[in-house]
């Protein structure tokens, strides 16, 4: 699998794609002409356009299109904006990130999240998504939604609950990943923790650390749609109670990424510890051995000037000294429990 980089540049080189579902789910139109969007955003029908590798040279076109500002669709679709909803005179617009995620198996095993930006622009009966990628979300919501909808029922609001429920989806992949391989992390013992162990839980920390916050933004922006903030065609109270249970699915999902960071911090912590304390029991031996070494260095000085000297002391006195001084400096290390394993 390429990585998000080579990924992104791919992307970046290809064309932009516009797809359209227009009246029924069945009704899908793929390669369509840009010039025609027109004729698709004002039918009275319910409409999803999807247009992906945008770049910056199609601004001006989307804008004409779209009769949007240019600087608001710059400003929007940004990959490293946080999610959100905002809303204008005629439209809203939701930005959300959808995760692709993968492990790769490799010394460390390595979960990898590659975010992308998606632009959720609703009005009236039509909804428009925005990416800067080359994605296969289409199809894969396209088909969710097929699987929920059921005759009589709005489809964009169909549309845009497979959407929210296709980025919830992943988000708990990525949480089923974090917390299998925080499993496997707590169930090696100390002493086979292998070098790179540090490594390995930092790059699971970076991973968490942004979906964190990735999931509480998502939960708010749900329970905006469930209030009715998003202007759809056909968005009744009913759908109000079934957006309600994505917003506790995603509760769910934020505390359940929530505990897996506060698990891995004090794994991180535990081993943290557990190398200082090993390592202060090894600088204790060795204080130990150096301060038992000075002694019979030090009164070695003196043993070697005490012939002609005027003090009354004899050599086998001196070697009695420094063994009674080492003696009462090892006791005094081993009470202090320096000496024990």
């Amino acid at each position: 699998m390429a990585s998000p980089v080579v990924a992104a540049q791919e992307s970046a080189r290809l064309p932009m794609s516009v797809r359209v579902m227009e009246g029924k789910l069945e009704n899908v139109y793929k390669d369509v002409q840009f010039g025609k969007l027109g004729q698709f955003l004002n039918t009275p029908s319910h409409t999803w356009i999807d247009i992906s590798s945008v770049s910056d040279a199609d601004f001006d076109q989307l804008s004409s299109s779209l009769d949007i500002p240019r600087m608001i669709l710059e400003s929007e679709l940004v990959d490293d904006s946080y999610p959100r909803v905002d809303y204008f005179q005629y439209y809203s617009m939701i930005f959300a990130r959808v995760a692709d995620v993968s492990m790769v198996r490799k010394d460390p095993a390595r979960l990898l999240v590659n975010r992308s930006g998606l632009l959720v622009i609703c009005k009236g009966p039509n909804m428009v998504t925005l990416s800067k990628t080359r994605t296969h979300a289409f199809d894969q919501i396209l088909e969710k939604a097929k699987k929920i909808h059921t005759p009589g029922e709005p489809v964009v609001v169909s549309i845009l609950y497979a959407l929210i429920k296709h980025i919830l989806e992943q988000d708990r992949q990525i949480v089923t990943m974090l917390e299998l391989e925080l499993m496997a992390l707590e169930s090696i013992p100390l002493k086979d923790r292998p070098s790179n162990f540090l490594e390995t839980t930092f790059h699971l920390r970076k991973e968490v650390n942004q979906l964190v916050p990735s999931l509480l933004h998502l939960k708010e922006i749900i329970s905006m749609i469930a209030s009715k903030r998003v202007p759809l065609d056909g968005f009744s109270d009913r759908h109000e109670k079934v957006f309600g249970i994505l917003v506790d699915e995603a509760s769910y999902l934020h505390e359940t990424a929530s505990n897996a960071r506060d698990n891995l911090a004090s794994l991180i912590d535990l081993y943290i510890n557990t190398t200082s304390f090993e390592t202060n029991k090894v600088m204790r031996i060795i204080a130990v051995i150096t301060s038992l070494g000075i002694i019979p260095a030090l009164m070695g000085l003196f043993g070697s000037n005490i012939i002609g000297n005027p003090w009354d002391i004899h050599l086998w006195q001196l070697f009695a000294g420094i063994g009674t001084t080492m003696l009462a400096l090892g006791w005094v290390f081993y009470r202090l429990g320096w000496l024990k394993g």
